[in-house]
């Protein structure tokens, strides 16, 4: 794992949120760049100046004139050349995951900052986008009365953990829900089991916990 540089003065390694986030990929291929390190003459300084651009804009690292340009020149120095878009991207991902409300809901921006910076080297976008993916499906697997009806905050706790622990991509998560609905309603249909909705639930739920290796998080 590449470790993500900072400029001196700033404090980010002090941030880290508790989330150990040793995910694997959900299902999306690796990117084209792969691993970002390396180093760039960059003759032109054009990626400096994207580097630069990058860390100085609010919806980047936000920070000082000063800070940005020891920013980009370590990232030059750590960085191969044409890496400064794909870098951007990622961060803009992982930001998106680490703050919107939908996932994450990181409240403070430094924190959310810090979450992507240190995440952005070895995840691509698409990897990001399909957590997110992932993400809004559990959390209405959990959520909905008409799967396991848990309350929004134990809807969230599951997500969070669903990706964290690798349980599968969303295309996963479709195969469990419908086939808990099936499996549901055939338990609490009159013309099936005519089983009360909390036992029709736990039939359904013992269908459908090999199909991830987290099925212990049902309940």
């Amino acid at each position: 794992m590449s470790l993500v540089f900072r400029s001196p003065g700033l404090c980010l390694v002090s941030l880290l949120l508790g989330i150990a986030f040793t995910l694997s990929a959900l299902g999306a291929d690796f990117e084209a760049f792969g691993d970002l390190s390396g180093q760039c003459a960059d003759e032109d300084h054009e990626q400096f100046f994207k580097a630069k651009a990058f860390a100085m804009a609010p919806e980047g690292l936000g920070l000082f004139s000063r800070d940005a340009t020891t920013w980009a020149l370590n990232y030059n120095n750590t960085h191969k050349c044409g890496t400064a878009d794909e870098y951007k991207a990622r961060f803009l991902s992982l930001y998106d995951y680490a703050k919107n409300p939908a996932y994450l809901n990181i409240t403070w921006v430094k924190d959310a900052r810090a979450y992507a910076l240190e995440n952005c080297e070895n995840w691509s976008v698409g990897e990001v986008e399909g957590w997110k993916r992932a993400f809004l499906a559990v959390r209405e697997f959990f959520d909905s009365r008409d799967y396991l009806g848990h309350t929004a905050q134990e809807a969230y706790t599951s997500s969070k953990t669903w990706n964290e622990k690798n349980c599968g991509n969303v295309d996963r998560v479709n195969a469990i829900k419908a086939r808990y609905t099936k499996e549901f309603q055939f338990a609490y249909s009159r013309e099936g089991l005519n089983y009360p909705w909390a036992q029709a639930k736990q039939y359904a739920i013992g269908k459908v916990k090999a199909m991830t290796p987290c099925g212990d998080l049902f309940h």
